[in-house]
C-alpha cells in the first residue's frame, strides 16, 4: 500500500534528536537568593541604624566613630561593660554611670547550646546551663579585641544593661544580664551601608553557683 506519510525508522529519529543543539542549563535560583539575602541584610542594617540611640559622626568621607545621640529623650539603649582576661574593653558611651561602655545596637537571647566538654565540667561543679546572647554593635576600636577573644577562647566577664531615657535625658535601666564566667562563642563582620560597618557576636555565659 502506497503511504506518502511513512514514519522514519527509529534509528534515524534518534540520530536527528541527538544532533539537536543542547543549550546549557543556567540556574536562576542562586542569583535570586543572593539578591534576597543582600536586600534583607541592608534592610536590617537600616532598621538598626534608625532605631538605635547611636548616631555616627560621618564627616566628609562617611567614616567616623559612633557618638551618643544628642536628643535621647524617650529612646532605648543597651550598654555592654565587658572584660577580656581581666582587661576592660573601652567603648564610646557617655551615659552617666556607664562611661566607656560599648553601645549595643541589638541584643537577643539565644537557646543555650554548650559543647559537651563544657556541659560536663559545669555539671560536675554543680552549675546549671546558662545562656547565650547574640549582640550587634558598630565596628570600633574594640572589634579586634572581640575577635581575639573569640579565637583564643578568652575568659570574659560582662554586664549588659538595657534601659530607656526619660524626658529629662536620664537613663533608667530595666534589664540587667551579667556573668563572671563567659566567653565569646561567635563573631561575624558586615560592611553595612553608607560606610557604617557592624559586628555581630555571641556571648555564652554561666550563672554564678548558688550558695
Amino acid at each position: 500500500m502506497n503511504n506518502s506519510h511513512q514514519r522514519k525508522p527509529i534509528s534515524q529519529a534518534l540520530k536527528a534528536h541527538s544532533e539537536r543543539e543542547i543549550l546549557p542549563f543556567t540556574p536562576t535560583t542562586a542569583p535570586l537568593m543572593k539578591l534576597q539575602s543582600t536586600i534583607g541584610n541592608r534592610a536590617m542594617q537600616r532598621m538598626l541604624a534608625h532605631n538605635s540611640v547611636i548616631q555616627r559622626d560621618t564627616g566628609s568621607n562617611g567614616g567616623g566613630q559612633a557618638q551618643p545621640a544628642d536628643n535621647q529623650q524617650g529612646k532605648y539603649a543597651a550598654l555592654l561593660t565587658i572584660y577580656v582576661d581581666g582587661a576592660k574593653l573601652k567603648g564610646t558611651s557617655k551615659v552617666s554611670g556607664y562611661e566607656e561602655a560599648i553601645e549595643i545596637l541589638s541584643y537577643q537571647p539565644v537557646q543555650p547550646a554548650f559543647a559537651n566538654r563544657r556541659r560536663d565540667t559545669d555539671e560536675k561543679n554543680g552549675r546549671t546551663d546558662g545562656g547565650e546572647l547574640a549582640l550587634i554593635k558598630s565596628s570600633d576600636a574594640t572589634s579586634s579585641k572581640i575577635i581575639e577573644a573569640n579565637t583564643a577562647g578568652s575568659a570574659v566577664k560582662f554586664k549588659l544593661v538595657g534601659g530607656k531615657f526619660d524626658n529629662e535625658g536620664k537613663f533608667t535601666p530595666y534589664l540587667t544580664i551579667e556573668s563572671d564566667d563567659a566567653y565569646i562563642s561567635a563573631y561575624s563582620f558586615s560592611s553595612g551601608d553608607h560606610g557604617n560597618p557592624i559586628d555581630s557576636f555571641n556571648i555564652m555565659y554561666m550563672p554564678a553557683k548558688k550558695k
